[in-house]
């Protein structure tokens, strides 16, 4: 693994991203559709894919603790067909979920096979039981996924996040 270095330019850090732009989606969660939001990220403003005014990246930090089946239901289905057949240039990432640690507890739609699965790991240190740097949190959810599938594709830290702390201080020893 390596790491994505910055755009610098006259001295300047740009950041990782320099041409960059957001697309806001809005609250589902106050009476939207998810469904409609990620077909909103996919064909963009005017509703037509490859348009040039779609997301390339959707990031969707929920999942449906409460599903059956993830990767097998609805919700993941139709990301999987948003992913893999109708706009193929963008790409989502789901959160797994938060309904604890256990064998096969994926979350919908995290269990989907177009998207990519985001776990959550810890950056704190010095904690006795669970939950210390490097460890997964003990509440994300875990695969396989109901389809065999191993999850989460990808961990990033999601608890205890430090910000301007180095993620690397337990190993640096003063």
């Amino acid at each position: 693994a390596g790491a994505a270095p910055a755009v610098v330019s006259n001295g300047n850090v740009q950041g990782m991203a320099p041409n960059s732009s957001i697309i806001s989606v809005g609250n589902y969660y106050n009476g939207g559709s998810p469904y409609d939001a990620w077909r909103f990220v996919a064909e963009g403003p005017d509703g037509i894919i490859d348009s040039g005014d779609e997301a390339q990246i959707g990031s969707f930090s929920f999942g449906y603790s409460s599903t059956i089946d993830a990767g097998s239901d609805f919700s993941s289905l139709y990301l999987d067909w948003l992913t893999r057949i109708h706009s193929r240039n963008t790409t989502y990432m789901v959160a797994l979920g938060n309904g604890g640690h256990g064998y096969g507890t994926v979350a919908s739609p995290g269990g989907a096979a177009g998207v990519i699965s985001v776990g959550a790991a810890s950056s704190k240190t010095g904690e006795s039981v669970g939950d210390t740097w490097g460890d997964m949190a003990m509440w994300t959810n875990r695969g396989p996924n109901s389809q065999g599938r191993m999850d989460p594709d990808i961990v990033a830290i999601g608890w205890s996040a430090t910000g301007d702390t180095t993620l690397n201080l337990s190993l640096i020893h003063i």
